[in-house]
């Protein structure tokens, strides 16, 4: 297995220690989960150079490096709405969104129609990633306030439990928001394909 597939699989096999690092009760189980998830980020952006520069590009890591970024950031969102950071249906959108776009590239390649990459895929997880390690922080910050026993002051500006949680629902939102955009980009730029479609 080569360098970007390795890092690839790295990727998969750290989100379920994000997930039990997440749900520890602590301040410094928050950090670790932040490291966790900007560590899975910087891994899928080095798995693409590397593979690209070395012309390492492999029928795995086509089909798996894919999956791992759903995998990583179905299971990061997925931690979030659970610990109270969002709600259920951003979790859906998420998913639906994957699971549509995965079956299209599985038909487009069955049927050996090429299925270009969009660019509304590109912002869509820039978005992802923007705004699910901003959560984080709100995370850090609120686990930080809570041992801290008192909201924290910057001035005329106040720091408080509820003021995280306030920003990271909109945040998450606005992600699910840019998500579902993206899937629906998907459907309208994959329209030779659907109408092969066998009814």
């Amino acid at each position: 297995m080569n360098l970007p597939n390795q890092l690839t699989t790295l990727r998969i096999l750290l989100t379920p220690v994000f997930a039990w690092v997440f749900f520890h009760d602590s301040l410094w189980a928050k950090v670790g989960a932040l490291c966790l998830s900007l560590t899975c980020e910087l891994t899928d952006l080095l798995d693409g150079i590397i593979a690209r520069r070395k012309n390492l590009i492999t029928d795995f890591g086509k089909l798996v490096d894919p999956l791992a970024d759903s995998i990583s950031r179905f299971t990061f969102t997925l931690c979030l709405v659970v610990a109270g950071w969002g709600q259920f249906w951003m979790i859906l959108v998420l998913f639906y969104r994957d699971s549509f776009v995965a079956t299209l590239r599985m038909f487009s390649a069955a049927n050996n129609i090429v299925m270009a990459a969009r660019s509304s895929g590109k912002v869509k997880a820039i978005f992802q990633f923007i705004v699910i390690n901003l959560v984080l922080i709100f995370t850090v910050v609120d686990a930080w306030i809570t041992k801290r026993g008192a909201p924290f002051d910057l001035g005329s500006f106040r720091l408080t439990s509820q003021l995280m949680h306030e920003s990271g629902w909109w945040a998450m939102a606005i992600m699910a928001v840019v998500t579902a955009i993206s899937g629906v980009d998907y459907m309208f730029g994959a329209r030779a394909t659907l109408r092969k479609l066998k009814m």
